[in-house]
């Protein structure tokens, strides 16, 4: 079961109309260092769907392989929403 804070941040998520929309959150929401954590993990990700090998993942991004391949481990077997969601904006042609 989810908590209801848990609900109520999804449904903030949720709300969230265009990417100027999403930046202003996100600023408000999170500290920089944090949101420089989620775009580097994001990036890694992408990365990973690309086929890019984990060392030079690993080595472009200044992280461990281990993150990498933890990065790897979420876009193969977790829910499928990040996967889902690159592929989408890849259908859409979005430039990220």
């Amino acid at each position: 079961m989810t908590d209801p804070q848990h609900k109520e941040l999804y449904r903030l998520f949720s709300s969230i109309r265009d990417q100027k929309d999403a930046e202003r959150l996100l600023r408000d929401l999170l500290s920089p260092a944090e949101i420089n954590y989620i775009a580097k993990r994001w990036q890694i990700m992408r990365s990973v769907a690309a086929g890019v090998s984990h060392r030079t993942i690993a080595k472009a991004a200044r992280t461990s392989i281990a993150k990498v391949s933890r990065c790897a481990r979420v876009m193969r077997y977790e829910n499928g929403a990040l996967a889902a969601r690159l592929k989408k904006l890849q259908k859409k042609n979005i430039r990220m």
